[in-house]
């Protein structure tokens, strides 16, 4: 692709954005109406208007889950429209929407009765939206393995499957509260999903800068730097969890439990 056609190509993503911005943004009442009389679910709180100022407060969470979901069809379209289709760009972009699709299959879960009178807290998608991209970081890095495409077959296969256990972590949230002794839908349980995904990431970082360091053989000493500082981080997120949260010996407990 020369550079006039990849300028095109941004100026058209760019320009297409803008109109899903602008579809989005000044016809959200319309939207919001035609959502609400198509599906049965709950689409807005007491007092909340289809033309929201705040949709956190406005909207339910099945109001906005249906509401992102609807986003995301059209920021997919839009995006095939404007930059086609490739591998690469089709599995990032994949990475980047699929949560949106499967939140929307678990809105049950995702829905104001999940909030509990005590925390005022319940399976936010909003929150859960944010949490998939910090979790999506083990499958870029497949993607970055991918475009160095000198590593082992089993490598890719590993890499793959952690990252997928790790991605759909927030789309689960549920599950996870059955092996912890923490209820998910508090402000430590948040916390606690928080300091899990950020070791879990960390450590898929962690084997990336290796295969890339001594599979390679690169003998970089920044990279050996960097994972220096990166063991550091791990091992002072998990004392955090150890200390504040006994997870480890909560989680053997639960395993064996089932074993």
């Amino acid at each position: 692709m020369d550079s006039a056609t990849a300028s095109l190509k941004i100026i058209s993503f760019l320009f297409v954005m803008f109109i899903i911005f602008i579809i989005l943004q000044f016809g959200r009442g319309s939207i919001g109406r035609f959502l609400d009389k198509r599906f049965s679910f709950q689409y807005l709180r007491e007092g909340g208007n289809y033309k929201y100022k705040n949709a956190v407060e406005e909207l339910t969470y099945e109001g906005n889950v249906l509401l992102s979901s609807f986003g995301a069809v059209f920021l997919l379209i839009g995006i095939f429209l404007s930059l086609g289709v490739d591998f690469f760009f089709s599995y990032f972009l994949s990475i980047m929407v699929i949560p949106y699709f499967l939140v929307l299959l678990r809105i049950r879960t995702f829905s104001d009765s999940s909030i509990l009178p005590e925390t005022g807290m319940g399976y936010d998608p909003l929150k859960t939206y944010k949490l998939t991209l910090l979790a999506s970081v083990g499958l870029i890095i497949i993607l970055i393995l991918l475009l160095f495409n000198e590593f082992p077959f089993y490598v890719y296969i590993i890499g793959l499957l952690y990252g997928l256990f790790v991605y759909l972590i927030p789309i689960f949230p549920d599950y996870l509260g059955n092996f912890v002794d923490y209820e998910i839908r508090s402000e430590k349980g948040q916390n606690l999903l928080l300091l899990i995904l950020l070791l879990l990431v960390a450590v898929s970082s962690l084997i990336l800068l290796f295969f890339y360091e001594f599979e390679l053989r690169v003998g970089d000493l920044y990279t050996r730097v960097v994972m220096v500082m990166m063991v550091l981080f791990i091992i002072a997120i998990s004392w955090k969890l150890k200390k504040d949260y006994n997870l480890f010996s909560i989680i053997v407990k639960k395993i064996s439990s089932y074993l």
